[in-house]
Formats: C-alpha cells, structure tokens, sequence
C-alpha cells in the first residue's frame, strides 16, 4: 500500500514538466566606435553589436548584456595602432549589466531599444560606443509577444514584467512568488 502510494506521488512530480530558460535578443546591428589607444591615437573601428536581454525592470528598463564583436580587420587596425599582437585584441567585447530603454512610439514589429554611451578599456586602449538604437524583431514566441505587449504605452506592466523575468530566467510561477 505505501509502495503504490509512493510511486502515485514520484509518477506525478516526475510528469511536471520542466520549464527552460528562454532568451531573446536585438537583430545584429554593424556599428562604428572610437577607440583611443594607450599611446594617445584615436581610431574608429566597426564591430557588431548584439544585446541580450536578462530582465525587465520595474522602471521600464531593460537590463542585459552587450556583445561587441570585431571582424578581423578591425582586430588588425587596432594591434597595428596600438603596437600589440593580434592575439591581444579580443574577438569581441562583452559588457554586462548594461541598462536600456524602449525607445519613444516604439511597437513591433521591430522594438526600438535606445542605449546610453559606454566606455570600456580593452587590450590596447579604451573604446566609446555612442548613443546605440538596436531592434527586437517581433516571433510567435511567448517572450516576443509579452516584450510587444509590455512596450505599448498605457498598459499595467507589474504582473507581466514579473511574468518575461519568470520565462526568462526558467522559473515556474510558484518560484518567482516564492522570492519576492
């Protein structure tokens, strides 16, 4: 009897089904930055950009990390300029942490996320990104929808800021209560 009952209670934990991290991130995006090296020379170099999104904060922002990948011949220009070895300059660039913002009247199909200026030093220097807008193309995916849904103006965002975080980080509804 407490056989069949602990195999009734394992089968139906066991039949929970699992819910994965989603992620969603911008179209890449071709961008220019300068880049001042240590011995005092100013270059612009092209790399590009992609931004992940890892929550939506309460304040409307977007928080998420930034990848800034250089080609090759921007690597070259850079160990040239800056007197290093190519196995020096990074393939790419990745900032954490970044915060960003809908930009104004945006909708989708293409959700217009606005970035501040960034400085970061990297190997030979340090590099300013200016004012970024990158965009989050609309899918049938959950997450696309619900971004779509929370950056229309004069909607309730508590319940569905929570919900994109929730299917962002894996979490089933009961966890995220569970922490708050």
């Amino acid at each position: 009897m407490v056989l069949a009952i602990l195999f009734v209670v394992t089968t139906t934990f066991a039949q929970e089904p699992e819910k994965k991290l989603e992620s969603i991130s911008t179209e890449p995006k071709s961008v220019s930055a300068m880049l001042k090296t240590d011995n005092g020379k100013n270059i612009e170099i092209v790399g590009t950009v992609i931004f992940t999104l890892v929550e939506v904060n309460s304040d409307e922002t977007l928080a998420g990390n930034l990848v800034y990948a250089l080609a090759d011949a921007a690597r070259r220009k850079i160990a040239k300029v800056a007197d290093r070895p190519l196995s020096e300059i990074p393939v790419s660039l990745t900032i954490n942490n970044v915060i960003a913002g809908f930009e104004k009247d945006t909708k989708c199909p293409d959700l217009r996320i606005g970035f501040m200026p960034m400085d970061r030093e990297v190997a030979g220097g340090r590099i300013s990104l200016h004012r970024l807008d990158l965009a989050i193309r609309e899918s049938q995916r959950e997450l696309s929808k619900l971004l779509c849904w929370y950056a229309r103006p004069l909607r309730e965002k508590g319940g569905l800021f929570r919900k994109i975080n929730r299917i962002l980080k894996g979490e089933k509804e009961e966890q995220q209560s569970e922490q708050s």
